[in-house]
């Protein structure tokens, strides 16, 4: 979506006077996360298999009791996978994976 395009829609949305219209602009902002992630999600699964070494992108957390962000994936859920980082098993959502 282009700048010019979220600027519209901010204004669009300033607009809006009442409760029942704010909650179905919700419902459809909603809707709409549901589709990307489902998306997303899809992308980053048909890449990742068991057995693959892949990098963690984004977990900090990891990162900082680990010291590293390498792993391999152990088993593979709907929606997160379980990667093996230095003996420890995690779960991790598919998007912040990447194969190395």
């Amino acid at each position: 979506m282009k700048k010019s395009e979220i600027v519209k829609l901010a204004t669009l949305i300033a607009k809006i006077d009442d409760r029942e219209t704010m909650n179905n602009v919700i419902s459809l902002i909603k809707d709409q996360q549901k589709i990307v992630r489902a998306s997303a999600t899809l992308v980053a699964k048909a890449a990742l298999s068991v057995g693959a070494k892949v990098k963690v992108v984004g977990g900090k957390k990891i990162q900082r009791r680990e010291g590293t962000d390498q792993g391999i994936i152990r088993k593979i859920n709907r929606t997160k996978a379980d990667v093996d980082i230095n003996g420890s098993l995690w779960t991790v959502p598919m998007t912040m994976l990447e194969v190395l």
